[in-house]
């Protein structure tokens, strides 16, 4: 499947790192409770989506409230997802668990959040998902996946775009550029 090219709702490089820097100070503590941080990345990404003139659903969103995930961009005259958003602060089962939710979704971009201590089990989360991806047997040529994981020392990202439809016998995740600084340090 070739996916519309949906230039308002920017690349995931340029999403990521418009949300990483629109974050509110009183998040300085990456590893603050799990509620604060949903309610601001959720809050943000709404914000963001609406401003594109997308359909921003999400948990306590003004459009629509939560459309399977914690936040979806969609353009409703097409019908199409263009940005699919799950977070989650928990263990590696639970961020397994969300980023099972983002294969099944159709859409062009989709975006996972998780936090680690210190970069700390970081390699073993994005090798599960390497492993979950070789697993399922229904990927779309196009589709962009990023990993941002939130840690004190920043927000590192992961990108992998998948190269054909169906089953793919090799995906890596590569890690893009330096970890974004948050906006209060």
């Amino acid at each position: 499947m070739i996916f519309e090219d949906t230039n308002s709702a920017g690349t995931l490089d340029e999403i990521s790192r418009e949300l990483i820097q629109g974050l509110p100070s009183d998040l300085s503590d990456p590893y603050a409770a799990n509620t604060p941080w949903t309610k601001a990345v959720t809050d943000r990404l709404c914000q963001m989506g609406r401003r594109r003139g997308m359909l921003a659903c999400g948990h306590r969103s003004q459009d629509h409230g939560e459309w399977l995930l914690d936040v979806t961009w969609m353009v409703p005259e097409r019908h199409e997802i263009a940005l699919a958003v799950e977070s989650e602060w928990g263990e590696l089962g639970e961020v397994e668990d969300d980023f099972d939710k983002l294969m099944s979704i159709k859409a062009r971009r989709k975006l996972l959040l998780f936090s680690t201590k210190n970069h700390e089990g970081a390699g073993d989360i994005m090798k599960r998902i390497e492993s979950n991806m070789l697993a399922y047997p229904y990927h779309l040529a196009g589709e962009e996946y990023m990993a941002l994981e939130v840690t004190a020392q920043g927000a590192f990202r992961y990108h992998f775009q998948v190269p054909s439809d169906g089953r793919l016998d090799v995906i890596s995740f590569n890690q893009i550029g330096e970890p974004l600084s948050w906006p209060w340090t």
